[in-house]
This record gives structure tokens, C-alpha cells and sequence, in this order.
């Protein structure tokens, strides 16, 4: 036999060991990573064994074969496992077999696999490059160590097979890597088909393939469900005319013609309706197909049934109008200022509360800016002391505080604020017009203000009624101001009135009383009418000089009255007045005061009365 017939020998059981390899796809995956590795350096490793049963003799003791090949390959694509099983199977045959070349073909058979190994982890890829610089290392290695046979014998078989073995082991070693790396490339595709098609089938929604005739080439059981198919199979070969009314059939027919004539990907919502009359809205999604050539090949489509989403939209929007309707139709002022302090939305009677700054307030305008004007062309004016920028620190302060607050505006009406501070930083808002109750509420304050007045004055003289004038003492005393205090009454005024009448008595009374007050008075003091023609008076500022001094001026003021009265001893009505002082050492009680007073007045009237009486 020639080398060559020797040489192609061992190339067909290389080929033969890739086929079965390559046959075995279906079980390698099964055993797991290490068993597949252990079963795929056997398989090189055995083939190996049978190639060096069928060597060619260089020299004596010196044999050619592609074990060489048998060896890289699997350290290449299988890593050092493969290659270390493959390797020991060839080298404990070669020592088995003996002659002069052991030594260089156990070395052979180390280098082999150094080479495969190396190569892989240049890189790992199976790329064409990295094939071809196997395949030129492998061819390389073996013809040097046909080379290395010690004595002429090695230049003797050098010569001899070179190129043919060169070439022989460079395609050995080239078409086994092609084979095994379109093998892998097979592999990894069937393992990502099988993913891919288990994503599909297990997505929600649905995703199908057509040819350029709208016939369906592949469908997820999502688009059978949708159609009613019994199964996604049912589906192929088919057109939307055998599910669908012809109307909405043809207009999704047209829809997959302008995507296919513009090439481009377009998302629309499309009605649908069922041969059993249900339907609703599909989202899809068409974009076109195409080879690696560029040339179109069909269309695939995404649906999604958006029926239930689009009836949410609907009642949403039905919501949003029903509420815009109902904000737009409150009587108060509603408005959202965000984190920012910009407005997000407000209604109409927001602006209405504020004709002159209506024109700004609204989306996206700063609450800064809206104070600001609002103060600048009149509508508010600021409080006396407080400057803008304390008002403005002030509306910041509220934003983040859930409360109210009322401020006036220039044309007199009052405005309520309430604000309630959200989650999101925002703050809602909401303007009341509260001018009538504020005003009534100033109203009702005069009133109760007149009504106490009433309650503590005396109708008759103006004066404050007896008791206003014990409360007064009581406050005085509390406090520690109680200086002095002053009991009159009118001198035989019972006589008067036998004499002139009650009417006349009432307005000598008035008359008298309106001296007391006038003298009291001028010293910041207090009077009241305490009983009958009794008066009374407290000086909280006075000592009892001073005192003596205003019970004097008004003794003097009613005489120079010169009302007559005839059953008085001096012809004319006069006052007599008691004086009393509550000294600082004196722990005396205001009924204490009240009695020394009393007792003052007695003396006073003792004295012939017309006269002033200290206690």
C-alpha cells in the first residue's frame, strides 16, 4: 500500500469517529458536563487505538498515523479531560507497539494535545482562524517529528512524506475541527431554539409568524387561545379569513401590506370580534422578517388584548372628567402646589377669589410669583410690620402644615385657607370666600360686647353698676393696685324726692353722677352708681391726697349746680364723701376697704354734711 492509501485510511476512521460523535448529539446532553467529557475523550482516545493499527512504515520500528489528530481534537473542543484520556489511551498503545520511535511518538501524542489546548485557550470560539492555525500546528508538529527520528532514517522518511503527510494531517485536522464546530454551533442553536420556543409558548401574550400571504408559519398557544384554535398547530397554514369576520380579517390584511411596504415596524390598536360574537382591543406590534440576504421573508406580530385595559382607560377618563366637572363646579377655590411650590392644577373659582391676579394662577406658576404680584397691584396688603418675604416664608411654612389661616383682602373680603400637606410633598389646597361669616362673626362679638355692657352699667347714669364696681375692687385687690376708694351719697335726697318727685330725684341723680365721673376720670379712676343715690368710685393710681383732692372737686361740682332743695339745710343739693386707703402694711380685705369707707361717709354726714371724711 501506498501512503497515501495508508494516510486516507486513517483520515475515513477520523471521519468515521466525528460522524459518531456527531450522532450522538441527542444522548451526550443527558449524561451531564463530566460524562459527556469522559465519553468524548473514549471516543477519540479509542479511535485513536485504530488508526495505529493501521500505520505506515517509515523505518524500522518507525510508523505514521493520524492519532496526532485523534488527540488535539479533543483537547481543543473537550479541554484537558478529553485530551488527557484520548492521550493516555494513544500512549500506553504506543508503548505496547515498541520500536525505535517510542520515544518520539509518545512525545507526539504530548505535543498533540499540549497543541489542542493551547489553541483553545488562544481562543475558544471555533472560529475559522482558530481552526486553521490547528490544523497548520498539528501538520506542523507531525512533520518535525517525522524529522526528529534519530539517524538517516528520519531524513529518510522526512522525504519521503513530505508534503503528502503534511497536507494529509492539515485536512485531517481542518475538515474534523469544521465538522465539530458546526456540530457545537448545531448544538447551542437547538439549545436556544428550545429556549427561545419554551419563552414563546410560555408568553402571556401573543406572538406569531406569517409568509408574505398572511399564512401562519408559527404561533405560542397564547395566539390559539386568543382565536379559539384548539391548539397553536391548528393555527399553521392558516390566514386571519378563517378565524375572523371577513371585514376585520381584511383589515388586518391591510394593515400587514403598508408594513411590509414600508419595511418599517408599526405599533397600532386594532378592534377584533370572534365568529362566537365576543371581541374587544388588540395592541400589536407587525415588523418584517427578513434572511440574511435582506430579502423579506414575512412578518411577525405581537398582540396584546388590551380590552380590559382600554374599558380601565375608559372609566378612568370617565372619572377624571367627573371630577374635573366637580372641581370646576366648587364653590370653593381648590389648587395643588407641588414639591416645588409651582402650581399643578386648580379650578376656576381659585381665580375667581382673586379677579386681579386670575391671569397667572395657573399651572406651573410659583407660589412666589403669584404673593408677590397679588401684594404688588393691591389685592393684599401686608399686615403693618411684616415685610413680603416673612408673608412668603409664612405660605411656605403652610404648605407643609396641615391647618387654616384667614387673611384679608383690600376689597374687604375675608379668605379662609385650608391646607392639607400629601405624601408626595405636594400640598392641596382649598380658598373659602368666609366674608359673611366674618363679618357676623364681628357682629355677634359687638353684641356680646354691648350686652356685657349693659350687664355691668346702671341705666340710669351711664355709670357701671354695683356689680362692676365689686369686680373691679376684686381685680384691683388681686393685682395689688387698689389705692383709694370713694362712698357718697346724696344729702337728704329721700326728702328731695317727697319733696320733687322720684322723676326729679332721677335726674338729680344723673347729674350727680355725671360730676363724680368727670372728676374721676381725670384721674384715670372708676365709677359706679352703688345703690339708690349711693355713687362710688376707685382710684387705683391715688394716694389719699390726691384722693381728699378729687372728693373735694366733686363736692364743689355738684354744689356749684345749685339744684334747690328745700328740705335740706342748706338750701341746694349737696354730696357727703368718705375716703379710705388700704396702707401697704395692712392685710386688711376689700369688704374691710368698703367698711372704712362707710364709716368715712357716716362722718362726713355727722359733720353736717356737704362735707369730705377720711378714713
Amino acid at each position: 500500500m501506498t501512503l497515501w492509501t495508508e494516510l486516507l485510511a486513517n483520515l475515513a476512521i477520523v471521519v468515521m469517529t466525528i460522524q459518531i460523535w456527531t450522532s450522538s448529539r441527542q444522548l451526550v446532553p443527558r449524561l451531564g458536563p463530566l460524562s459527556g467529557k469522559l465519553l468524548f475523550g473514549l471516543l477519540f482516545g479509542t479511535s485513536a487505538v485504530i488508526v495505529m493499527q493501521l500505520p505506515f512504515k517509515l523505518a524500522d520500528g518507525v510508523y505514521i498515523d493520524l492519532r496526532t489528530a485523534l488527540i488535539s481534537l479533543p483537547a481543543y473542543f473537550g479541554g484537558p479531560v478529553p485530551a488527557l484520556i484520548a492521550g493516555a489511551m494513544a500512549g500506553i498503545a504506543r508503548l505496547y507497539a515498541g520500536g525505535a520511535g517510542a520515544s518520539t511518538g509518545l512525545a507526539a501524542i504530548v505535543l498533540s494535545g499540549l497543541i489542542g489546548l493551547v489553541v483553545r485557550r488562544i481562543d475558544n470560539s471555533q472560529s475559522p482562524a482558530a481552526v486553521i492555525l490547528l490544523a497548520i500546528l498539528q501538520s506542523a508538529m507531525v512533520q518535525l517529528a517525522v524529522l526528529a527520528i534519530p539517524g538517516p532514517a528520519g531524513v529518510a522518511a522526512f522525504s519521503t512524506t513530505f508534503p503528502a503527510l503534511l497536507l494529509i494531517v492539515f485536512v485531517a485536522v481542518a475538515m474534523g475541527s469544521i465538522a465539530m464546530a458546526q456540530e457545537l454551533k448545531w448544538r447551542r442553536l437547538q439549545k436556544m431554539n428550545a429556549i427561545y420556543k419554551t419563552v414563546i409558548d410560555e408568553l402571556p401574550d401573543c406572538l406569531n409568524v406569517k409568509d408574505l400571504r398572511g399564512r401562519f408559519v408559527m404561533t405560542n398557544p397564547a395566539t390559539a387561545k386568543l382565536m379559539q384554535a384548539p391548539a397553536a398547530e391548528a393555527l399553521i397554514g392558516k390566514t386571519d379569513f378563517d378565524f375572523y369576520p371577513h371585514d376585520i380579517a381584511a383589515r388586518f390584511r391591510t394593515d400587514e401590506q403598508s408594513v411590509l411596504a414600508s419595511g418599517e415596524p408599526r405599533s397600532f390598536e386594532q378592534p377584533f370580534e370572534l365568529p362566537d360574537g365576543k371581541g374587544g382591543w388588540l395592541l400589536t406590534l407587525k415588523s418584517v422578517i427578513r434572511d440574511e440576504h435582506g430579502q423579506t421573508l414575512g412578518l411577525i406580530t405581537h398582540n396584546r388584548d388590551v380590552t380590559e385595559t382600554r374599558d380601565l382607560q375608559a372609566k378612568y377618563l370617565q372619572a377624571q372628567e367627573k371630577l374635573a366637572l366637580a372641581m370646576e363646579n366648587m364653590i370653593d377655590g381648590l389648587v395643588s402646589f407641588g414639591p416645588d411650590g409651582r402650581v399643578q392644577f386648580c379650578n376656576g373659582n381659585y381665580r375667581t377669589l382673586f379677579p386681579m391676579t386670575a391671569e397667572i394662577r395657573y399651572p406651573e406658576r410659583h407660589y412666589r410669583d403669584i404673593i408677590s404680584l397679588s401684594f404688588e397691584r393691591g389685592e393684599r396688603k401686608l399686615s403693618h410690620g411684616i415685610s413680603l418675604e416673612e408673608c412668603l416664608a409664612k405660605f411656605e411654612q403652610t404648605l407643609g402644615l396641615a391647618g387654616s389661616l384667614q387673611f384679608e383682602l383690600s376689597d374687604g373680603r375675608w379668605i379662609e385657607v385650608q391646607s392639607k400637606p400629601q405624601p408626595d410633598g405636594s400640598c392641596l389646597m382649598t380658598y373659602r370666600d368666609v366674608s359673611q361669616s366674618k363679618h357676623a362673626e364681628g357682629a355677634l362679638l359687638e353684641a356680646n360686647g354691648q350686652l356685657a355692657a349693659l350687664a355691668t352699667t346702671d341705666g340710669l347714669t351711664g355709670l357701671r353698676n354695683r356689680r362692676a364696681f365689686d369686680q373691679a375692687l376684686m381685680a384691683a385687690s388681686e393685682e395689688r393696685a387698689l389705692g383709694t376708694v370713694l362712698l357718697t351719697d346724696i344729702d337728704n335726697f329721700k326728702q328731695y324726692n317727697d319733696i320733687y318727685g322720684h322723676p326729679a330725684g332721677d335726674e338729680v341723680i344723673k347729674a350727680v353722677s355725671s360730676c363724680l365721673k368727670k372728676e374721676v376720670d381725670r384721674v384715670k379712676g372708676f365709677s359706679a352708681r352703688y345703690g339708690g343715690e349711693e355713687l362710688g368710685a376707685i382710684l387705683p393710681l391715688c394716694d389719699i391726697d390726691t384722693a381728699f383732692d378729687v372728693a373735694v372737686a366733686f363736692r364743689k361740682a355738684v354744689e356749684a349746680l345749685a339744684i334747690p332743695h328745700q328740705g335740706s339745710t342748706h338750701g341746694f343739693v349737696s354730696v357727703s364723701v368718705g375716703i379710705s386707703i388700704l396702707p401697704d402694711a395692712a392685710p386688711a380685705s376689700v369688704g374691710d376697704l368698703l367698711k372704712l369707707a362707710d364709716q368715712a361717709l357716716y362722718s362726713a354726714k355727722a359733720a353736717g354734711r356737704n362735707a369730705v371724711r377720711t378714713a
